[in-house]
């Protein structure tokens, strides 16, 4: 079945550093200097530098012990990694630690989004040149392959930006709903396809604008059976701006016609 295939695996990456738990630190200086080698470390992650990366989130986590974001971005590069059971361990050990930073995270993460407001903007921009780029080209003129793909990619990257929620004072001892999409994914390459299920409707829940995990449950609900609920995920999917692979739409067309 091709729908496995068209799976949503990265979706928002945080930062990372995992190690021997220790009570947080009461430094506010401490969490920003490991926020700080956090980044530094996902930038190492996205250049396909994993060595560099677990550096960088060592760092991070000599600064603040069991920091959360370091957990998860260790998830990431686990996950990179093809080590499932790694990366659910990481997942879930940001998940478990994020309510004893409680509001030292709260300055860290509406900073982070208010980059991403900054990250939206300048996509939005460079979106609107090749567009207008594009409407200026000749008659005989058509858009390259390479130029589509590019479009849609800043236009999936801006979707994924805007559905970040704006952090909320005093909320972050509730982990944000990218932990629960993160262990989602790593859930089901383990094959554990329930407990993906329900820490993707538990993302869903938490974030109703995040089109990415509404692709993941329409796979997951194909596999079950269930096309009625894998058809209203596509459509929510979509619905928040989400292009859903056709391949799996086409999937959910066939098993429905079987079932008739």
């Amino acid at each position: 079945m091709r729908a496995i295939g068209t799976i949503a695996i990265l979706g928002v990456l945080l930062g990372a550093a995992a190690g021997p738990a220790r009570a947080a630190p009461a430094d506010a200086n401490e969490i920003r200097q490991a926020d700080r080698h956090c980044q530094a470390g996902l930038k190492a992650l996205q250049t396909g530098n994993f060595a560099k990366a677990r550096e960088a989130f060592a760092r991070a986590f000599a600064a603040a012990p069991n920091f959360p974001p370091a957990h998860l971005g260790l998830g990431h590069v686990a996950l990179a990694e093809k080590d499932f059971a790694g990366a659910l361990a990481e997942y879930t050990a940001a998940r478990d630690s994020w309510g004893t930073f409680g509001a030292l995270l709260d300055e860290l993460e509406m900073a982070r989004w208010s980059r991403t407001q900054d990250e939206i903007r300048r996509l939005q921009d460079e979106l609107r040149e090749m567009q207008n780029r594009e409407r200026g080209l000749d008659t005989g003129e058509s858009t390259s392959t390479a130029q589509r793909t590019l479009q849609t990619t800043l236009e999936q990257r801006i979707q994924t930006l805007e559905a970040i929620p704006m952090p909320q004072t005093g909320a972050t001892t509730e982990p944000p709903s990218d932990i629960d999409f993160h262990i989602g994914n790593a859930l089901f390459r383990l094959a554990r396809y329930e407990e993906a299920r329900t820490a993707w409707e538990t993302c869903a829940q938490k974030n109703p604008k995040f089109p990415l995990v509404r692709n993941n449950l329409a796979v997951l609900y194909l596999k079950a059976g269930r096309i009625d609920d894998a058809r209203r995920a596509v459509a929510e999917a979509e619905a928040l701006g989400m292009k859903v692979n056709p391949g799996l739409k086409a999937d959910i067309e066939s098993a429905a016609a079987q079932k008739r």
